[in-house]
């Protein structure tokens, strides 16, 4: 008696578990694709390519900061940075400070305008000065920014191949998949 009850559960509790499995990898494959449109959607509202926001996300992401971080960043960056070559803002002074031109800057991408900037405040020395100009760029991201700032174009070249890099394709793909 007690082997056809588990025979019973079994013929139960094996498609149940396969149907969770389904459920569980349908849901996964769902987050992915909004994560993708979402990258991409970012992306065209700050005037990067999916490409290369996902190349410096994958970076960022190697250094402890997230993609939440990073986005909201480069958006308060491409701001600012738009401001300053008005003449005004909060950025203003930390570009004068990093030798750094907005005219020059707002002519650039997201992702070129972050990697030069970047480079300039990996220059300054003194690291209360290198966090109180990432505020003036980046507001309270830029902490968490100054971890990806060393070396940054290497590290992008280093990832920009790679298999997880989100392209165009994959973003075709990911809309499909919504619909």
């Amino acid at each position: 008696k007690l082997t056809k009850s588990f025979s019973f559960l079994k013929r139960l509790a094996i498609p149940a578990i396969f149907a969770g499995i389904a459920k569980g990898l349908q849901l996964m494959s769902k987050a992915s694709s909004e994560a993708v449109r979402n990258l991409d959607l970012v992306a065209d509202r700050i005037g990067s390519s999916t490409s290369a926001l996902s190349a410096l996300a994958l970076v960022a992401e190697q250094y402890g900061v997230n993609n939440n971080q990073l986005t909201i960043g480069l958006q308060r960056q491409t701001r600012r940075i738009g401001e300053a070559s008005q003449g005004y803002g909060e950025a203003k002074k930390a570009l004068d400070r990093l030798n750094l031109s907005a005219q020059e800057l707002v002519k650039l991408t997201p992702e070129q305008q972050f990697i030069k900037l970047a480079d300039a405040l990996s220059k300054i020395e003194s690291k209360s000065v290198q966090v109180a100009t990432a505020f003036k760029l980046w507001d309270v991201e830029g902490v968490s920014l100054l971890q990806v700032i060393d070396d940054l174009d290497e590290k992008i070249k280093e990832v920009a191949d790679s298999e997880a890099i989100i392209t165009a394709a994959d973003v075709r793909a990911a809309t499909e998949y919504q619909i």
